[in-house]
């Protein structure tokens, strides 16, 4: 286990945290986080399309 700086509050933490348990930042996105992100970025944009007829 690897340790460096958080970058809001500049303790140490995990390389494998994915929050800071200091302070609470997130560290970097993961593989899930972006699998969830873009099918809800994709649904509201074809929702718009189809209401505002683009």
């Amino acid at each position: 286990m690897a340790l460096r700086h958080c970058e809001d509050c500049s303790k140490d933490i995990s390389t494998s945290a994915r929050r800071c348990p200091h302070c609470g930042w997130v560290t970097r996105w993961g593989v899930a986080d972006i699998f969830v992100g873009v099918p809800i970025i994709t649904l509201f944009v074809m929702f718009y399309i189809t209401y505002f007829g683009l």
